[in-house]
């Protein structure tokens, strides 16, 4: 089956989501969930029904797997494999085509779970437009010859931090701290804290990795 030009696909992970109104907010219609082994408990919160769920299925209780009906698959993998269950739920999101993906519960208790789940937006190009939520942020991947309009965040602040060893000739606008046609490299703590400023805000690239994040004033 064909997935749909405008289709877009939440994962939701075994990390922690402090706020299911917030998430429950950004759900549409037609949205296609995908649970990584304990987000299926996420899913059950937010009583809606994962086409999938992928994993070793060490975080998920036997009441969470009597909950699923035949509507979704199960893909079940040895504990003892090469990838995180997360990683395995995008590479099989992104082969599926979605325009849109949206990731939930990227953080939790572990610091290095919560660093290779964002580093993993390094690893491929996953398709469509990829956006990693974590309340109250949002994080864009952006990768290549791209722009992001920002304006309807004003008053927020934006970070854009290189996932590759060069993000080349940015170029912001409507921005507190203007970027003109500069280049910012794997490591660098230039594109910090920029303050989004005007309702054309936004920036654009020419090429490399980039994630924006994007944090409200209430947070700082």
């Amino acid at each position: 089956m064909s997935t749909p030009s405008d289709a877009r696909a939440i994962i939701l992970t075994n990390g922690h989501i402090a706020d299911y109104p917030a998430l429950a907010r950004l759900i549409k219609p037609n949205d296609t969930f995908v649970c990584a082994d304990g987000g299926l408990r996420h899913a059950r919160a937010l009583n809606v029904t994962p086409r999938i769920l992928v994993g070793d299925l060490d975080s998920v209780t036997p009441d969470d797997l009597d909950s699923l009906g035949p509507a979704t698959e199960i893909q079940r993998y040895p504990a003892e494999k090469d990838q995180t269950d997360l990683e395995i739920a995008m590479h099989w999101t992104a082969d599926q085509g979605f325009a849109q993906i949206l990731v939930a519960g990227v953080t939790g208790g572990r610091l290095d779970h919560s660093l290779a789940n964002i580093l993993l937006l390094a690893q491929r190009p996953w398709g469509g437009e990829l956006c990693f939520w974590d309340h109250p942020h949002f994080a864009w991947l952006l990768a290549g010859d791209t722009e992001l309009a920002l304006g309807r965040y004003v008053g927020y602040t934006v970070s854009l931090l290189p996932l590759s060893p060069r993000v080349v000739s940015i170029r912001t606008h409507g921005m507190q701290y203007p970027l003109a046609d500069e280049d910012l490299t794997l490591g660098s703590t230039r594109g910090i804290s920029n303050v989004i400023a005007a309702a054309e805000a936004g920036f654009s690239m020419r090429s490399g990795r980039l994630l924006a994040i994007v944090t409200p004033p209430d947070c700082l």
